[in-house]
């Protein structure tokens, strides 16, 4: 198939739509394209093609990985193959930006009675405890149904019983992953899984935004009575959370209950107002008395403990996503009242980071978090900006149940605590690895302490070999690539927005990465990450997909696209290029197409015949044979690893035993084959059999999704980036493997030659260790090639020479040969070829060239000369073109490479009537047949005057034959002079009258510059 001939997806557009309608309305300004964007780029790539998520999908995944591997953590014995150990965390734990971040966060509950103890939940990054108020922290949850955190609450009689609404509700793509009520009643130790029959049905959200305690209850595993606010609507269970009960329809956006009378709870249902219980929450009223009837979106609730009639509503407006307005009241919602609360916003993001509390001793003191954090010390009347030193994005905030003062604020860089009721603040990102990474991970050649990778809303960043990670790049960081040959030469971008002045691809400069998009068109649509890779081969080119692909071949200096809409209508999500074969590239879209070139860009094929129309997530090519390849789906509900033998012309499910999730990024392991590893919605899996079966790899690793696997084979690191949990790493074994760069050469020389040909080639070694393997060289019998290198270590060049001295016309041929001298892998060979050919002969295709024209003709004629090469070098054979004195004579091509042809044109409208010659030269240095020769004549003839053509139209026998002839062709052209001729050029020169054509009066047929003498 063509490139003109693939088939328009429409579901891609509408996904999108569909997306943006179940989360948030459309951004009005670009300030919160970021997490919109952000949300569809996670979103689209599950949902497609179907426009939303299937209803209990990863749970129902969840089922079947358990069903089939009980334990799915346990070592496999596939694993076992080529693992050296469990995965091991290395960070980052620390980045140093918004005073030390670590990642989002969207969950904090204080101990009671002890400020030491703190839980806090991630976006994907589960629950974490510290017992030493921050100072370090503790995972709980890495084995659980869900890691994506929303609300948790503690039991204020038995604070060893925990309670964690999962699927945070921020609105965000992760918060699919929600799966119900976590309980534990061992302060974290061990986790039960509450309404897992209630939350997770139909629509498929689970988003949990505020789980609240009855005190009055409290203290009990089984008759406690706790409430839940999702966006599914609000539950209440009176059995500490065996079961639940619907009280309340819509999406609840948050629940406060008062400190005095746990009766009495107030909720928020966004896009409608808040409603008042006075039964414990059975039964719920709505209190819109002052509240805002119109663009009313999330709203969130904050009670101030020491005034419980006093309550404050954050309201984000659907108009504009931004603050439609923060809202009091004093006398339990039965009226609000508007503050001006000048200073505060959320930028046009309140969809997304909104939070608001109120001091517990002092009424008057009102925190409001949106993009950045603010304090207001007058009841929310005027607020100023207290989140200068901290991370942006702001989602929740709780204060400290035994010192008033003391208060937490969680956001997308982590946790931070204020000792001053939020003037100031510090960071407690000790050791929380919850950062989520993209895919485009990268690793050094040789340092196996060194990597880079882009993560979400903190940047780029740079691994060092310990868990506090370099900030090297801002934004939301993407794809990331390394130089080879030369590791200080890196790559990397920030989040893509059509227009925008920072997305696209940038290179390491000094301490900088700059912006390279010279050639890239930066109004494409693209990804909001978008595919930026290194040419395995060659790291001077880098590919970068927005519809179309982009290729540099000059360190991203310059940029040329190779292709047309390689999406349609879409966006490319995947690049692969063959590991020894350049010209091989395959490309994957969100719109389930794919399509391969095996000439560098030149012709594209649509290979996707037989796949599943799925989010295409990854492409790997087997390293011996390019027309094997591997490619990974998002999804649901279909296969999501296939297999193709014949570049794409069919393609085999061997998805084998997988469950039914989203494969996020997929790895050919160097110099094996055969073992491949997937990174998914639910962990790793490996297959050690080229896909026949699958087995989990999650010794050492949380249950969380994968969004890249990277490994390099000279150090044998592995690494996987998590979306919510950080990078984890462990040692895999790499056999040594050994190939050149390329594997044939060919020159032609000419016969008699005496110049020897100097040639290289680059070894190219790969395994742990590798960089220390010794090699020998060797070749034929041949006399005409001489090697340089003898020996060489790990990636060392070969080089030899090619002498045709005495050589006859014709084709010889000899092999290269390097051979490790420890035998452990085999020899690896070139064929090289030198063809002696004929010497270098050029020719020209006329010796003369002549033409006519009349004298005054204003518009020049173009001529040519064939000019041909035959024998050694013809096609590089470089030529000129030069003339004698004649100033009527100007090249329009006066020179080339191989065959062509001079070409030039003649002018007369400066010369009278006569015949002029000049001499064209064609010189090729060292060809035969150098220089040639071509005489050029132009005969000027005087123009007819309008008197002399009717003399021959009443008498005949004035014109000469030249005019005669142009006559002709200004007539009917058909080579026979008759008076007609004259008649018609009488006719177009308004009637007889002396010295020809007046000015402005011209004969329009053709011009005379075309007359040519006829032979």
């Amino acid at each position: 198939m063509t490139l003109g001939e693939a088939r328009v997806h429409p579901v891609v557009l509408a996904t999108a739509a569909a997306v943006l309608a179940f989360a948030v309305p459309p951004p009005a300004s670009a300030q919160d394209d970021n997490p919109r964007l952000r949300w569809e780029y996670f979103y689209q790539q599950r949902a497609y093609p179907f426009g939303t998520i299937p209803a209990g999908a990863l749970q129902a995944a969840r089922e079947q990985l358990m069903a089939t591997w009980p334990n799915p953590f346990d070592p496999a014995p596939a694993a076992a193959m080529v693992s050296s150990g469990p995965w091991i965390q290395i960070g980052p734990e620390r980045i140093p930006v918004g005073g030390t971040s670590t990642g989002r966060l969207t969950a904090i509950a204080v101990h009671p009675t002890d400020s030491d103890v703190i839980y806090v939940g991630g976006a994907q990054g589960g629950i974490w405890k510290t017992i030493d108020g921050g100072a370090s922290w503790t995972p709980l949850t890495d084995q659980e149904c869900s890691l994506a955190m929303g609300s948790i609450a503690i039991d204020p009689v038995d604070p060893n019983i925990v309670y964690a609404g999962t699927g945070e509700q921020h609105f965000s793509g992760d918060s699919y992953y929600g799966c119900g009520v976590l309980r534990s009643v061992d302060g974290g130790t061990t986790w039960a899984v509450q309404g897992a029959a209630t939350f997770p049905g139909t629509p498929p959200r689970a988003k949990i935004s505020r789980v609240v305690i009855d005190p009055s209850t409290a203290g009990s595993a089984t008759s406690t009575t706790v409430l839940v606010a999702s966006d599914r609507g609000l539950y209440r269970s009176t059995n500490s959370g065996d079961d639940w009960t619907l009280v309340q329809t819509g999406t609840i956006t948050d629940l406060v209950m008062d400190p005095s009378n746990s009766l009495i709870l107030y909720s928020a249902e966004r896009g409608i107002g808040v409603y008042k219980s006075v039964d414990g929450g059975v039964t719920w009223a709505i209190k819109q008395g002052g509240f805002p009837s119109t663009s009313v979106g999330r709203i969130n609730l904050a009670i101030a403990p020491s005034s419980p009639e006093t309550l404050f509503a954050s309201i984000q407006s659907t108009a504009n996503n931004a603050l439609l307005g923060i809202y009091k009241t004093l006398n339990g919602a039965e009226f609000w009242l508007s503050l001006s609360a000048t200073g505060a916003n959320c930028a046009s993001q309140c969809w997304y980071d909104m939070t608001i509390a109120v001091h517990p001793t002092d009424p008057d003191i009102v925190l409001f978090g949106g993009l950045s954090l603010y304090r207001s010390a007058n009841g929310g009347a005027s607020f100023a900006n207290v989140g200068a030193s901290i991370h942006v994005d702001q989602h929740m905030l709780a204060f400290d149940p035994q010192n008033p003062f003391t208060v937490y604020v969680g956001n997308d860089g982590g946790i931070y605590r204020s000792a001053d009721a939020g003037a100031t603040w510090s960071t407690l990102n000790t050791n929380l690895a919850i950062t989520q990474f993209y895919g485009g991970i990268s690793l050094h050649p040789t340092d196996p302490l060194f990597a880079l990778g882009g993560t979400q809303d903190n940047g780029t960043l740079q691994y060092n070999g310990t868990p506090d990670w370099a900030h090297v790049l801002g934004g939301d960081g993407g794809f990331t690539a390394i130089d080879r040959e030369d590791p200080l030469v890196r790559y990397g971008e920030t989040q893509w927005t059509a227009g925008s002045s920072f997305g696209g691809p940038r290179r390491r400069v000094g301490s900088s990465y700059i912006r390279k998009v010279n050639g890239i068109n930066t109004f494409d649509r693209a990804l909001f990450i978008p595919p930026l890779v290194m040419d395995p081969s060659d790291p001077q080119t880098l590919y970068f997909g927005t519809f179309r692909l982009y290729r540099t071949e000059n360190q991203a200096e310059s940029w040329e696209s190779i292709s047309g809409d390689l999406t349609s209508g879409g966006r490319i999500s995947a690049i692969t290029v063959a590991p020894f074969n350049s010209a091989v590239i395959y490309v994957g879209a969100n719109s389930g197409d794919v399509w391969m070139t095996s000439d560098g860009g030149g012709i594209w094929n649509k290979v996707d015949g037989g796949l599943p129309d799925r989010f295409v997530t990854d492409i790997v090519v087997d390293e011996v044979d390019w027309r094997i390849a591997y490619v990974s789906l998002s999804g649901f509900g279909s296969g999501h690893v296939y297999r193709t033998t014949d570049g794409g012309g069919s393609w085999q499910d061997v998805s084998a035993n997988l469950p039914d999730v989203p494969v996020n990024a997929l790895l050919l392991q160097p110099g094996s084959g055969s073992t491949l590893y997937l990174g998914t919605d639910l962990g790793a899996f490996i297959s050690t059999d080229a896909a026949a079966s699958w087995s989990p790899f999650n010794d050492g690793l949380p249950l969380v999704a994968i969004f890249d696997l990277a490994i390099e084979a000279n150090t044998g690191v592995l690494l996987a980036g998590t979306h919510g949990r950080g990078m984890f790493t462990q040692i895999v074994v790499i056999p040594i493997s050994m190939r050149l760069s390329v594997m044939s050469q060919l020159d032609t020389l000419g016969v008699g030659s005496t110049t020897p040909v100097q040639r290289s080639v680059q070894v190219r070694m790969s395994g742990q260790n590798s960089e220390l393997e010794t090699w020998t060289t060797s070749h034929g019998a041949s006399s005409w090639l001489t090697l340089n290198t003898p020996s060489g270590t790990g990636t060392d060049r070969v080089f030899w020479s090619k002498d045709p001295t005495g050589l006859a016309v014709g084709t010889y041929v000899d092999t290269v040969t390097v051979t490790p001298t420890s035998g452990a892998i085999a020899p690896v060979m070139l064929v090289d070829s030198l063809v002696v050919d004929a010497a270098l002969a050029m020719t020209t295709s006329v010796a003369v060239r002549v033409d006519t024209m009349i004298a005054g003709a204003t518009v020049a004629v173009l001529d040519s000369v064939l000019v041909g090469f035959t024998g050694a070098g013809a096609g590089s054979a470089p030529w000129t073109a030069t003339k004698g004195g004649g100033s009527w004579i100007t090249f329009v091509s006066g020179s080339g490479v191989g065959d062509g042809a001079a070409r030039w044109r003649r002018d007369a409208s400066e010369l009278a009537a006569g015949t002029f010659v000049d001499t064209i030269t064609i010189t090729s240095g060292g060809a035969g047949g150098s220089p040639s020769q071509v005489i050029d004549s132009l005969v000027v003839v005087p123009a007819v005057a309008l008197d002399a053509a009717a003399d021959e139209l009443f008498f005949g026998g004035v014109l000469i034959d030249l005019q005669k002839a142009f006559l002709d062709s200004q007539g009917n052209d058909d080579g026979v002079y008759n008076l007609g001729d004259v008649v018609r050029w009488i006719d177009w020169c308004n009637g007889p009258s002396p010295g020809g054509c007046t000015e402005g009066n011209e004969f329009p047929k053709r011009d005379v510059s075309t007359l040519r003498r006829k032979p």
